[in-house]
């Protein structure tokens, strides 16, 4: 009897076991199926409800822009539809602060967009377009002392390549090659200043999107600084360059497009530099572009005499230009930078050698300084009318010059062109 109930479950344990062996596989596949089917579900819904939601956010205000308000995002894209500018606008906001649309009140009737981050910052979005160009324009006000509008773009790679701003510390063309730290976008001495002596609130990119940063904005401009690859715009009122009663920053600036580089470029150059010049005008700069420019500038200003600029001139000519061009003296040409007037005793007989030079082919040209050093005769006529820049937070009928230093000069006072007798009385010097 053992003998048979052992076999009997011998028998039963088999078949039991040669079912699960056929039986497990089968459902761990099933099981895995149904699994991998939900996971894929999950997905699905989780990235169909992210997408939906960045596109209920990213909204398309005018043509070829999209601008995400809760990220602070904005897209620019050519007429191809291809994304050719990325931007971070307010970057020093919280990320978490939310956007609410501007009050009746706060809202302008020049087809703007009106957004507003609560007591921090407000944005006025609009858009232009003619003859091609497609501007979009941004204007931030902060409304909170701490909050400084900065927006960032992004350069290199997919974004192309920045140009423009002027002279700065490197020279790096383009932008991107260079890095400089957020520092007031303000004229300076190379070396000593973040930003040389020509600059401009100009930048273009080799995808076709320039910016154009308004004249009244208290710019400040950093590039790659912080270890990132992009051009930022800053509006930051200062104790230095750009000093404000209210205290409150602005930032206003346009991202403009066209087809192509050249009809963009064009619509945003600099045209009034050439209004109202006569024709003889207009030939000297055409001459002065195009010829060479021979600049005599000694470090001693004793060295500048009459028998140098003709030497010199006999030296040009040995070199056998075809174009003679002209011949520029430094600002020691005066006794002291700031006479205005021709240094008799090393020039003393300047009409002579005018005359000598033109025969030559050459024309002459003298450089012109809007400072006025202290030494000179002028100083003194020049602070008693009040043509001088003055220190700061002084009245003005006290007259105190903001002396400076130039060149070999060590102290100077700066004409103040934006009073209206300096100008006339510039020009009755010469």
């Amino acid at each position: 009897m053992n003998s048979i109930s052992s076999l009997l479950k011998e028998k039963i344990m088999m078949t039991y076991t040669r079912a699960i062996r056929h039986k497990k596989p089968k459902e761990y596949k099933l099981q895995g199926f149904v699994s991998l089917l939900f996971l894929t579900v999950v997905f699905l819904v989780g990235f169909a409800h992210v997408f939906y939601h960045q596109q209920v956010l990213q909204r398309a205000y005018f043509d070829r822009i999209r601008f995400n308000n809760k990220e602070r995002l904005v897209r620019v894209y050519n007429l191809e539809g291809l994304e050719i500018a990325l931007g971070y606008l307010a970057t020093e906001l919280p990320e978490t602060d939310r956007v609410f649309n501007c009050l009746p009140q706060d809202e302008r009737n020049d087809g703007s967009v009106c957004m507003e981050w609560m007591n921090l910052a407000r944005l006025y979005l609009s858009y232009s377009e003619n003859a091609g160009l497609r501007c979009y324009r941004f204007v931030w006000l902060s409304q909170d002392p701490a909050v400084r509008p900065t927006d960032c773009y992004e350069d290199g790679d997919n974004y192309g390549h920045w140009y423009g701003g002027g002279r700065s510390l490197g020279m790096a063309w383009p932008v991107e090659l260079g890095r400089v730290e957020m520092s007031a976008f303000v004229t300076g001495q190379v070396g000593r200043h973040r930003w040389g002596g020509v600059l401009r609130r100009y930048f273009i990119n080799s995808r076709g999107v320039a910016i154009s940063v308004d004249p009244e904005t208290p710019l400040y401009v950093s590039i790659n600084a912080d270890k990132s690859t992009r051009l930022c715009l800053q509006g930051r009122h200062d104790e230095f360059a750009y000093m404000s009663s209210q205290g409150l920053h602005k930032l206003n600036y346009s991202i403009c497009t066209a087809t192509n580089m050249k009809l963009l470029h064009s619509s945003l150059s600099e045209k009034s530099l050439w209004d109202g010049l006569r024709e003889e005008d207009n030939s000297i700069i055409y001459s002065l572009l195009t010829e060479p420019v021979w600049q005599i500038a000694p470090q001693d200003k004793h060295k500048l005499t009459e028998q140098a600029v003709i030497n010199y001139t006999e030296d040009v000519i040995a070199l056998g230009f075809l174009r003679q061009g002209h011949v520029l003296l430094n600002e020691f040409w005066q006794a002291e930078v700031g006479d205005f007037t021709v240094d008799t005793q090393r020039f003393p007989t300047m009409e002579k050698t005018i005359e000598i030079i033109h025969r030559r082919g050459f024309r002459i040209a003298l450089t012109v300084q809007p400072f006025i050093g202290t030494e000179s005769a002028n100083f003194a006529a020049a602070v008693r009318r009040g043509l001088l820049v003055t220190e700061r937070g002084l009245d003005r009928q006290r007259h105190i010059p903001a002396l400076t230093s130039y060149k070999s000069v060590a102290s100077a006072g700066m004409l103040d062109i934006t009073f209206n007798d300096s100008i006339p009385w510039l020009q009755k010097q010469l």
